[in-house]
């Protein structure tokens, strides 16, 4: 019996409106005579303000609030179409074909914006590299896309591990603007410490 070995990536994925920024802000200039509107992106707001003009931020779509919007967009089968396309698009028929057999995506989750993918041990750095060459998903609704690979496992329940610890790490450093109970810190369980200190 032949035993194929894979290796699971776990992803992260960032979405934004414009590339290199996560929101945009509209802000309004008030002068004495005219109020000019204008877009401003958030990594464009370093500018030097230095005129005696009064500055007033108007609706702008919070950075959670967006991930959030486009993370629930997606599936388990959007990734890996994404992924899939990335392949075939980068590394033709020869790519597509050396993973065909293992590549899948095992995991989705659109709260904590992370995803588990399995690919074949001998091309997972191929498949690596199609994830971060991937800046687009259009079931996502978001104009960018960036996607991290965060650690490689062996096993399924290495990387489940892992991420389990990723994601208590990122919850508990700030609760999310659309968890403010934190019920997803509560979901993931006792921390190892916990754990330990129970026993």
């Amino acid at each position: 019996m032949v035993r194929f070995k894979n290796r699971y990536l776990l992803v992260e994925l960032d979405f934004r409106n414009e590339y290199g920024s996560t929101s945009t802000i509209t802000l309004h200039q008030q002068t004495d005579d005219q109020l000019d509107s204008a877009t401003v992106h958030a990594s464009k707001l370093s500018l030097s303000l230095s005129h005696s003009h009064q500055y007033i931020v108007r609706g702008g779509v919070s950075d959670e609030a967006f991930q959030y919007q486009c993370a629930k967009n997606l599936t388990t089968r959007n990734l890996y179409f994404a992924v899939r396309n990335s392949i075939e698009y980068h590394f033709g028929d020869v790519g597509i074909a050396s993973v065909q057999n293992s590549l899948t995506t095992k995991y989705y989750s659109p709260s904590l914006r992370i995803g588990i993918v399995r690919a074949p041990r001998d091309h997972y750095r191929l498949v690596w590299t199609a994830i971060s060459l991937i800046t687009t998903i259009k079931e996502s609704k978001a104009k960018y896309v960036r996607m991290n690979v965060i650690h490689v496992g062996g096993t399924i329940r290495s990387t489940q591990k892992f991420a389990l610890e990723y994601a208590r790490q990122r919850l508990s450093s700030g609760p999310a603007k659309h968890d403010p109970d934190n019920t997803l810190l509560s979901m993931l369980g006792p921390t190892g410490e916990e754990q330990k200190k129970a026993v």
